[in-house]
């Protein structure tokens, strides 16, 4: 007869983050979450790529029961990703429930994640897009606010690029160029807050980017040595910030668009 011992606990693997992360505990719907992980902390809905990373973060989710994570399947193929584009043609790690998420189609309602508290932990389900949770927002570690070397300024009114240049050569500056993520947050907060203004769900603005050659250049002649443009986006046109795109990176639009 074997004697009982104490029981096996298990070892879980050691997390050090490579991420900040942050709790919102006021519901809002996977949109907004998002929208507010943009603005108000420089980040995106957490991304999950393992258990250590899915074990730190649910301590620090705590008791929320629904909590948005960035899982969707927005997408037009209904395939379920990251909002911050982290991995591409489906998310290879997983903490789906049993049965989660629901096969995707045409009448699919359920396409953005949430890990839900049971009694293994969170596990992820799919809920409607438009319920309301609490969320948790991930960005990269020792985030330093935009240096203030220059000054950035939001005109409401639709422009041509061309035209939009125009103006801004008229007050003594030019249409922005983005060197880093820490510029690119600082010139989104602009967009998201000029959408909030609007009540608008899409938000874009021109910065100084054109395709020449089918290459990206900037037009001031500085070097485009950093780039945020989204996977999909083309090197013809004109740049924009567009906030459809994970974190607003940049889209290419015909240069005569307003």
């Amino acid at each position: 007869m074997k004697k009982r011992g104490a029981p096996v606990v298990p070892v879980l693997p050691e997390y050090e983050p490579k991420f900040d992360y942050k709790f919102f505990g006021e519901k809002r719907t996977w949109a907004e979450a998002r929208a507010t992980c943009n603005a108000e902390y420089s980040g995106e809905l957490a991304s999950i790529h393992d258990y250590a990373e899915q074990h730190y973060i649910s301590e620090i989710v705590g008791d929320s029961d629904e909590t948005w994570m960035g899982a969707n399947a927005l997408n037009v193929k209904g395939e379920w990703n990251w909002s911050d584009a982290t991995a591409q043609n489906g998310i290879k790690w997983n903490f789906w429930e049993a049965g989660q998420p629901e096969e995707v189609t045409e009448n699919q309602k359920e396409m953005c994640g949430v890990m839900r508290a049971s009694d293994g932990g969170h596990k992820w389900h799919d809920y409607m897009c438009g319920e309301e949770f609490a969320f948790v927002c991930k960005r990269p570690l020792n985030f330093k606010e935009v240096n203030d070397k220059f000054e950035y300024l939001m005109r409401e009114d639709k422009q041509s690029w061309a035209n939009a240049r125009k103006v801004c050569n008229s007050w003594g500056g030019d249409l922005a160029t983005i060197n880093q993520w820490t510029e690119q947050r600082h010139a989104l907060k602009l967009v998201t807050d000029q959408m909030n203004k609007e009540h608008s769900t899409v938000g874009r603005a021109w910065i100084n980017g054109k395709a020449i050659k089918d290459d990206w250049t900037y037009a001031n002649g500085d070097n485009m040595d950093w780039k945020w443009f989204d996977a999909e986006a083309h090197p013809e046109g004109c740049a924009e910030i567009y906030t459809p795109n994970a974190r607003g990176k940049w889209n290419n639009n015909n240069c005569d668009a307003e």
